[in-house]
């Protein structure tokens, strides 16, 4: 004999289930216990057979097979008078329907009868095990288990339930009990990721052996797994009990939801401030958190489109095919968020716009998680093309093979359009034959057209001409409040390609490879206090940064390898430093000033340069100290049309030509205590005019 399952009852009474006939094979119980027989039928005993047990100990005195007595559809509670003597059995349960309780009978002695509440009032609560079987057919799933009628389980809409538990207890009167409205919560007993939440959407039918049940999935976590033991939680609906008739809430009847004008702030007693205002943003921040699941058979368009501000869609791991007719998924208000799995796609269907369009007025949209993947003849993967504020773009991946020339992973475009507070954060651009990751096109004549971006830990990778581009428009001011950090720029023409004047703008942190032109590009005169810091340049085809011009510029700690020209400050750079970096192995000059004032030039070193070190042609008022230039082929310094310069402290050695040459163009140099030691074509050469030198080391 096993005893396969056991249920303290309480008053020292058990529910047992076994496996052998309990009058041939001795059961160790109280008197009064329930044995449920849960074996193989046989002629003499029938799988579901349950006795009572007469006496104390390990023996067969038990009755004959009795069927428990339920009452499942009372309109009162149990009382001590429902007992022995009405064929009640302790095990019976009983439903007070009008209540919605459910009781168990513990003791059915005469007129002493004990019934034990199982559930709180206004909506009951029953519980049970399973096994779940992930066979999908309407029939019978054995003793013990249960089906869904979907191999993709969210999407089922029918269960088929055993009607014997998995421990042996006939729960067919419970599974028909259930009515539309009720749920029923599964999840795995091992693993409280794998889960479902279904609403009962109709009838159950009785199907003789087992009970199938009509549901629509709410919420679900993981798949439940094959032959895996399983909790079933059904919740009555009811009204929650205990509390008596509500007639209102607030002075308001119906269905009342609290707004922030229902408190009284003089009413809370505490040091926060807590005002009707917080109250009501708190209510916001927690409506927002609400989401729609969207299964890769639901159209994501259809639904976004009719959203409200705050809303919120959660996307199922899969393929979503998305329409781009007129802008693919357009969010329509405020506050809106789209997210899911890095499983979960995007995929323009070749309508010609993009998959994804912010329009103008939609701020605060939320897009994260996911993938996007534009149709060959899709403009754009996300097109913000309208005025904004306070975006967020994080965790997305971008792919794309045959994009329009003209398209771009993310487009922010528009005449007299102002763009504020973007955020894209973390995202992966794969973009063979796209020609952005981002690009920025806003011809916005009276404000700072984009103001507030921020691309943090990004990565882009093969664009055809630049991971991010800054347009310009003729008459447009500048790009205010830019941060680039973390990101990392692999080949393309350029890494950032700069046409738009930038204003407070900083670089950072960021990697640039493999570009056929320069890490970073600026044709755009205008730069004004921003600073490139701490980046690495390797192999850059023309050069690591072309700057543009521009005042209050720094480029400082940067690192450059294998690039011709590691700097190359092509146009005015007046008001800002050069300092701190290293250039090494390039085939041409490592750093070129070609104007500029007021400037600083400290700190930098060039070895192995194959066109020289420095060379400065135009410029005035300018530091150049406490550099280190070796073991270029050309001069260490070359200096042309400069005016009052103090160049010192330098460490100019090891160079094929000269260590510092100034030319007859310059004047009022300030040369000294420079080391020009081991030079093959010389220390120097000073040529200018009105010049001062002392303390240099030959």
């Amino acid at each position: 004999m096993a005893v396969t399952g056991s249920t303290d009852l309480g008053n020292g009474l058990l529910t047992l289930t076994v496996d052998a006939d309990p009058r041939v094979t001795s059961v160790d119980a109280p008197t009064g216990s329930a044995i449920i027989y849960v074996g193989t039928t046989t002629a003499s005993i029938t799988h579901g057979d349950t006795f009572k047990k007469l006496d104390d100990g390990s023996t067969t005195n038990v009755t004959d097979p009795v069927g428990l007595k339920d009452n499942l559809t009372a309109t009162v509670d149990p009382a001590v008078g429902n007992d022995e003597t009405e064929d009640y059995a302790v095990g019976s349960r009983w439903i007070n329907t009008t209540s919605g309780v459910a009781f168990v009978a513990v003791d059915v002695s005469t007129g002493a009868a004990i019934w034990e509440q199982t559930t709180g009032g206004g909506g009951g609560v029953l519980g049970g095990g399973w096994r779940f079987d992930s066979a999908t057919a309407d029939a019978d799933p054995g003793s013990g288990d249960f089906r869904l009628n979907n191999a993709t389980q969210a999407s089922a809409t029918q269960m088929f339930v055993s009607n014997t538990s998995g421990n042996g207890l006939n729960a067919s009167s419970i599974l028909l009990a259930v009515s539309s409205g009720d749920k029923i919560y599964i999840q795995e007993e091992s693993d409280t990721s794998r889960f479902h939440e279904v609403n009962v959407t109709g009838a159950p039918v009785d199907a003789t052996t087992y009970v199938k049940i009509p549901i629509a999935v709410l919420d679900s976590g993981a798949d439940l797994r094959n032959n895996r033991s399983c909790i079933l939680l059904i919740l009555f609906a009811g009204g929650g009990g205990g509390g008596g008739a509500v007639d209102s809430v607030f002075g308001r009847t119906g269905v009342v939801i609290a707004v922030a004008s229902d408190y009284d702030a003089s009413l809370v007693d505490n040091d926060s401030g807590v005002t009707g205002a917080f109250v009501d943003d708190a209510l916001n921040e927690l409506n927002a958190t609400k989401k729609t699941i969207v299964r890769t058979t639901d159209n994501l368009k259809t639904l976004v489109a009719a959203a409200s501000a705050g809303d919120s869609f959660l996307l199922e791991e899969g393929t979503h095919a998305i329409d781009t007719t007129g802008g693919g998924v357009t969010p329509p208000a405020d506050n809106i968020q789209i997210e899911g799995p890095a499983g979960a796609i995007l995929s323009g269907g070749d309508q010609g716009g993009a998959v994804i369009t912010i329009p103008t007025g939609v701020d605060r949209f939320v897009l994260r998680g996911f993938r996007i993947l534009a149709g060959t003849s899709d403009t754009h993967g996300i097109n913000i093309a309208g005025a904004t504020e306070q975006g967020k773009i994080q965790d997305l991946r971008f792919e794309k093979t045959g994009i329009l020339a003209a398209g771009n992973s993310i487009h922010i475009g528009g005449t007299n359009v102002v763009v504020q507070e973007l955020l894209i954060e973390n995202c992966h651009f794969q973009l063979p034959d796209t020609n952005y990751g981002i690009n920025v096109e806003l011809n916005e004549t009276t404000a700072a057209a984009l103001s507030g971006l921020r691309v943090v830990s990004c990565k882009f990778e093969n664009p055809n001409a630049a991971g991010i581009r800054f347009t310009a428009f003729a008459g447009a001011p500048s790009h205010s409040n830019i941060e680039i950090t973390n990101c990392r720029f692999n080949a393309g023409q350029d890494g950032i390609r700069i046409a738009d004047p930038l204003r407070l703008c900083t670089i950072t942190n960021c990697n640039f490879g493999n570009q056929s032109r320069s890490g970073i590009h600026s044709t755009a005169a205008g730069w004004d206090n921003c600073t490139l810091g701490d980046c690495v340049f390797e192999d850059c085809t023309v050069q690591g940064i072309l700057t543009g011009g521009g005042d209050l510029m720094n480029i400082n700690d940067c690192h450059f390898t294998g690039c011709p020209i590691a700097i190359n400050a092509d146009a005015t750079f007046s008001q800002g430093s050069i300092s701190n970096n290293t250039a090494f192995g390039g085939s041409g000059v490592a750093y070129v000033i070609a104007s500029g004032e007021g400037s600083v030039f400290d700190g930098n070193v060039a070895d192995a340069h194959g066109g020289g070190g420095l060379d400065m042609n135009g410029g005035n008022d300018w530091s150049i100290q406490g550099n280190v230039m070796r073991n270029c082929t050309g001069d260490g310094m070359n200096f042309a049309g400069t005016t009052d310069l103090v160049i010192g402290g330098n460490r100019c050695v090891g160079n094929s030509l000269q260590g510092i040459v100034e030319q007859a163009t310059c004047a009022h140099s300030h040369i000294t205590d420079n080391n020009l030691r081991g030079n093959t074509g010389g220390a120097y050469t000073f040529s200018g005019t009105n010049r001062f030198s002392d303390g240099n080391k030959v």
